[in-house]
């Protein structure tokens, strides 16, 4: 049976059946060919990803029905409402592919326990075969699972789980994702001048797992800061009853606000935005009311989660259930990742119309993954020229990935009277005599993928050292799947030097820390298919149980002699194109850890339009990371 690649910001998940999903993110989107989710804009971090799943007959559960049964909290937010969009979208692929799946969304009017569980039962006694499950509490509701599974009901737990083992957990790391609201705040006050004060957090309740998460991860942000916590107010999420305990908050002089979740944000920017926009707010979930908060100024951003993508994957594991297929121990536990959500998608859009000439300088024109980031530029010369700017735009690279030629077009890009270089450095050492001598001309430079150990406007790029481990846990797991805990690992990258690849390894050999593993010499290929090959060739004889290629060129050539060796080792790699692709769906790469190119492009741009407007690059958006994703069959 064909199998479809489909895309999620932290992990992709195989299915018996012909599958697809895309998400779409700050202007640009990553797709299959046939179906697009609904958009997310990002400056996001990435985490790990699942193993596919062999084909299996369809047989449902014998000890309980055949119903998919979503229960929330309640119905009132527009988070709940998207993970059931998730869950729509699945049931109408799964049923296009030929597999019909009954499917029911129901929760109660207000968050109560009692209500919950009066849910839950009557959700069993009318035929769940399996329950997506977000726990109002970690307690109240274990005993009323107890008595679900225990007739063959099964539970997947989507956004808050409970204190009951279930089949799947798919939920944001919300403790993570708190602090990253915590050092967005804190960003935003250091611009301001603000480094201490009075910070409020209007919260849901002291008992949902997720929001007490978020805020031990905001409060976190702050360890050895000069700021002070008022005591927490809780509101159950009500947007008027938070309203009211953020407006206190104001009356007591804070100088920035939290709300953890949906209600509780909009109730904060309802406040502030009241006051004047004295505060700086940051909240959690997204829906049109906090974009439009955003907008005004009223919040600064929020923590946008991915609930479409919890239901639309939670949907997919449910149906493998019913199918009478078992998750495996790599997909027990997922994190859907978060994306901060700013004014325009995740930077201050100029407001003054810009002019003038864009470089954009990378290592070279081979591989595809440039051609992605020369797309996204493109998409803003586009955008920013129909609002009214006058932007001339050029791509050049060396032949090959060569210093001395990169610094030839550096010179040669300054000379034709380039105003700002997006530039993918070859190396951290190499161009900084080149980037001095073009910044002493009045030339900006902003670093796209690969920066070099020289000062720029700003640096958009994956954090690849993150990303590397999470290839190495991603190789793990399913090598771990196979019964193999020890053994010889390859790595296959294009050079010592260029940044960017050697954070990739960093990351990836720090997987296999305190493991049985044992690494070989690393094999340079300069990013080259054909000698990469040769290197991974080589790695194969001495018969090694896993590859990893550093970049798309890498990778290719990994895939290649995995693919000529019968498929017999591991392959991970980095980066995406057709090639690749096919790879993974011949089997001779279990994953790629796929960047986002295209949006280093898209917001490199925007900011080269801000700097020809006159404009200064604020100190929150100096660095931003532009994510990753795991792709698989």
């Amino acid at each position: 049976m064909l199998r479809k690649l489909f895309y999620l910001p932290a992990l992709a998940v195989s299915l018996s059946a012909v599958l697809v999903f895309g998400a779409a993110c700050g202007g640009s989107s990553v797709q299959t060919a046939s179906t697009q989710s609904p958009s997310a804009e990002t400056e996001q971090a990435a985490v790990e990803s699942a193993a596919p799943e062999p084909e299996q007959s369809a047989e449902p559960a014998p000890a309980a029905g055949s119903k998919v049964y979503l229960i929330t909290m309640d119905q009132m937010d527009q988070y709940w409402a998207n993970i059931d969009a998730g869950c729509r979208q699945a049931v109408d692929e799964l049923k296009a592919a030929g597999t019909e799946v009954e499917y029911i969304w129901q929760a109660p009017d207000v968050k109560d326990d009692a209500k919950q569980i009066e849910v839950i039962n009557n959700a069993v006694a009318a035929g769940a075969g399996v329950i997506l499950l977000a726990a109002n509490g970690p307690d109240a509701v274990t005993s009323a699972l107890q008595e679900a599974t225990g007739k063959g009901v099964k539970i997947i737990y989507v956004d808050s789980p409970a204190d009951f083992p279930a089949e799947q957990t798919l939920t944001t790391d919300n403790t993570a994702a708190g602090k990253t609201a915590g050092e967005t705040m804190i960003a935003a006050l250091t611009e301001k001048g603000v480094t201490s004060g009075k910070i409020g957090v209007v919260n849901v309740n002291s008992s949902t797992a997720s929001v007490v998460a978020r805020e031990t991860g905001f409060r976190s942000a702050f360890e050895g800061s000069a700021f002070e916590f008022l005591e927490t107010q809780y509101a159950e999420g009500d947007v008027a009853r938070s309203k009211d305990a953020a407006t206190n908050f104001v009356t007591q002089g804070v100088v920035g606000l939290f709300g953890a979740n949906e209600g509780s944000t909009t109730g904060v920017g309802n406040a502030i935005k009241e006051s004047g926009n004295t505060v700086i707010g940051v909240g959690f979930d997204n829906s049109g009311a906090i974009q439009e908060l955003i907008q005004d100024g009223a919040l600064l951003a929020t923590m946008q989660q991915n609930p479409d993508k919890m239901g639309y994957q939670g949907m997919l594991s449910a149906a493998k259930i019913l199918a009478g297929e078992t998750i495996p121990e790599s997909e027990k536990n997922i994190d859907t990742a978060v994306s901060v959500l700013r004014a325009e998608g995740g930077q201050t859009a100029s407001t003054t119309a810009a002019s003038g000439k864009v470089y954009l300088i990378t290592m070279d024109q081979m591989d595809q993954y440039w051609a992605n980031i020369d797309a996204g530029c493109k998409k803003a010369v586009e955008e920013l020229n129909a609002a009214g700017s006058s932007i001339e735009y050029i791509w050049q690279a060396p032949d090959v990935k060569d210093d001395a030629k990169q610094i030839e077009v550096i010179n040669n890009a300054v000379a034709a009277g380039a105003q700002v270089i997006l530039l993918a450095a070859n190396g951290p050492d190499a161009v900084t005599s080149a980037l001095q001598e073009a910044t002493g001309k009045g030339v900006k430079i902003i670093y796209v993928d690969s920066p070099a150990d020289f000062p720029a406007e700003q640096t958009l790029t994956t954090d690849n050292t993150a990303a590397g481990k999470t290839a190495g846990e991603t190789m793990i797991a399913a090598l771990t799947e196979k019964g193999v805990t020890s053994g010889k690992i390859g790595v296959v990258n294009v050079n010592s030097s260029t940044a960017s690849v050697v954070a990739r390894e960093t990351g990836f050999r720090s997987a296999f820390e305190g493991s049985a593993f044992e690494f070989l010499e690393t094999q340079y290929a300069e990013g080259d298919v054909a000698r990469s090959k040769d290197a991974a060739t080589n790695f194969v004889t001495q018969g090694v149980v896993g590859l990893f290629g550093a970049n798309e060129g890498s990778t290719t050539g990994v895939g290649n002699a995995i693919k000529e060796a019968g498929g017999t080792v591991i392959g991970v790699g980095f980066d995406n194109s057709g090639a690749i692709q096919e790879l993974i769906q011949d089997g001779a790469l279990l994953a790629t850890m796929q960047q986002n190119p295209d949006k280093m492009g898209y917001q490199g741009m925007l900011s080269a339009a801000k700097i020809l407007a006159g404009e200064t690059i604020p100190e929150s958006e100096k660095n931003i990371d532009t994510a990753v994703s795991v792709l698989k069959k």
